[in-house]
């Protein structure tokens, strides 16, 4: 881990002293964020913008484990309460929708919401586990969903505490996922248990973006920098960013969904360094679909696999590389639009949504027009804005000790975008394994799933086989595709968008993947969509 001291000057003072060894030091690290013998010119006195950041990813390994239980067929669909317009959820109160139904625990409880608003959500006596109450904390005891079943391997967000307040200003939901059938602790977010809607922006606060598009640190500090001579960045980016970046100076672009947290060090005229984090969220409307593997283990040419969704709805077989069906890297990617010939699911751009191109007056909801190594500049140059759906940065070969995100050599996360979902229509998510580029080493794909700001699902690491294990491509599996799970929105009766996913098994009790050859599925789709949602 590298580190260096902002340092700023006044006009006139020689600049070469921000970059002085006496200034700041370098540190090594694989977890943390470390300084030390830290000194300061004593002509530093005001702020400047010049300096280099450290970078670490976050290990939530503590809400995973090994081995499974329950039923995937009962315990089923994860469904999480999303806005894909962009805002999520929806305030206490806003509508109402009063019915009589119940739901179930693993157990065989019960509790009954006869005559409840469902609603407008808010401190109960018992744990609920239907799709409206998916990720509250239903009985306001700090934790959530600790009553209810769910798959292996998805997610959920989870807010602790009040549920009414999971949406106001200053609060936002944590992740959950699942590991043997029961759902984890709540990692993250901001929450009523901790007097979240108080959002004190006096001092370090949370900032909210897209994947992609920057913001500035400096908005997040309120008042704590004030007195700062000197200061430095650390990230630690969400668990499942393959590398993180380190390149960034006051502005910071995430690159996949999740929080990142940066931390802000300083350092004042008494001396004393001061510390607080800036927790940079993002997310996005509708799907957002990333996959990473090990980057460049092997040496200059890596493992390749490919990131795949189908159209929804549709059952075509599959096509390497992708067709007018599937989202791919031959498909959907920016040159494929700019040379008339991308995927064309939708109605062009005329309303109502979704449609194949938006381009919104507000550019930071553009986030296609921020995409790394000259990708946001060529879909600039196409003035249509982004695409639905699209495909970025295919990973053929990358360097793992590269870490900034504009080196054609970074290892970019994979991803697919569909910014605005179809209502009740399922999509399916795949992976090829396209070549091992004559490497001997196994990849392990992850494939991470968000709806708006909810995590929906971490496949790969976790969700299969029975003891769990990751999914492995080994070398003699080139050319495999991994059909990996379906995923749908729909309203509920209180009109909140929800999706949910589906992963897909080989065998539903042993929870195998599945996986065939690509010619296999060039023949087929593959099993057929489960019921409509």
């Amino acid at each position: 881990m590298r580190t260096r001291w902002v340092c700023s000057v006044m006009v006139l003072v020689a600049a070469h002293g921000c970059g002085d060894d006496s200034v700041g030091q370098t540190s090594e690290a694989s977890s943390s964020s470390e300084t030390t013998g830290i000194t300061m010119s004593p002509s530093t006195t005001t702020h400047a913008s010049t300096f280099t950041s450290t970078s670490t990813t976050a290990d939530t390994s503590s809400t995973e484990g090994t081995g499974t239980s329950g039923d995937p067929d009962t315990s089923g669909t994860t469904t999480t309460g999303t806005d894909t317009s962009g805002a999520t959820g929806s305030e206490s109160g806003s509508t109402s929708s009063s019915s009589s139904s119940s739901s179930s625990s693993d157990d065989g409880s019960s509790s009954s919401t006869t005559g409840m608003d469902l609603c407008a959500l808010g401190c109960g006596d018992d744990e609920l586990c239907d799709a409206m109450h998916a990720g509250s904390d239903d009985d306001c005891d700090g934790v959530v969903d600790e009553e209810c079943g769910c798959t292996p391997g998805t997610q959920q967000g989870c807010f602790m505490g009040d549920p009414a307040l999971r949406h106001v200003p200053g609060c936002a939901p944590g992740v959950q996922s699942c590991t043997d059938g029961v759902w984890g602790p709540c990692v993250g977010g901001a929450h009523a248990v901790d007097a979240c809607d108080a959002n004190d922006t006096s001092s370090c606060h949370a900032l909210d973006t897209r994947p992609l598009v920057p913001v500035s640190l400096l908005d997040g500090l309120g008042s704590f920098g004030d007195d700062a001579i000197g200061w430095l960045w650390t990230v630690t980016c969400p668990e499942g960013e393959s590398t993180c970046p380190s390149n960034f100076f006051d502005e910071y672009a995430p690159l996949v969904s999740g929080e990142h947290i940066l931390t802000y060090t300083k350092l004042t005229e008494d001396g004393d360094p001061g510390q607080c984090d800036v927790v940079v969220r993002a997310h996005k409307p509708g799907l957002n679909v990333t996959l990473e593997w090990e980057p460049d283990v092997g040496g200059s040419d890596a493992v390749d696999l490919d990131l795949y969704l189908h159209e929804p709805g549709d059952t075509s077989p599959w096509t390497v590389g992708g067709d007018a069906h599937s989202c791919g890297w031959s498909s959907c990617t920016v040159n494929d639009f700019a040379l008339g010939f991308g995927v064309s699911w939708f109605a062009g751009n005329v309303a109502p949504d979704p449609v194949d191109w938006s381009l919104s007056p507000t550019a930071t909801d553009n986030d296609c027009l921020y995409a790394p190594v000259g990708e946001g500049e060529a879909w600039e140059m196409l003035g249509l804005g982004c695409h639905n759906p699209r495909y970025s940065t295919p990973n053929v070969n990358c360097d793992a000790a590269v870490t900034d995100p504009n080196d054609v050599a970074f290892c970019h996360a994979e991803r697919v975008d569909l910014d605005v979902m179809p209502e009740g229509v399922w999509h399916r998510v795949a992976v090829h394994y396209y070549s091992s580029h004559g490497e001997t080493y196994d990849a392990h794909p992850r494939v991470r799933m968000w709806c708006g700001d909810e995590p929906l699902a971490e496949l790969g690491p976790a969700g299969f086989y029975d003891p769990e294990e990751p999914v492995t491509f080994a070398p003699a599996d080139e050319d495999t595709m991994w059909l990996v799970a379906d995923v749908a929105m729909t309203l509920d009766e209180c009109g909140v968008p929800r999706c949910q996913v589906e992963p897909l098994y080989l065998d539903p009790i042993a929870r195998t993947p599945l996986l065939a050859t690509a010619a296999a599925l060039s023949a087929t789709f593959g099993p057929a969509y489960p019921p409509a949602p």
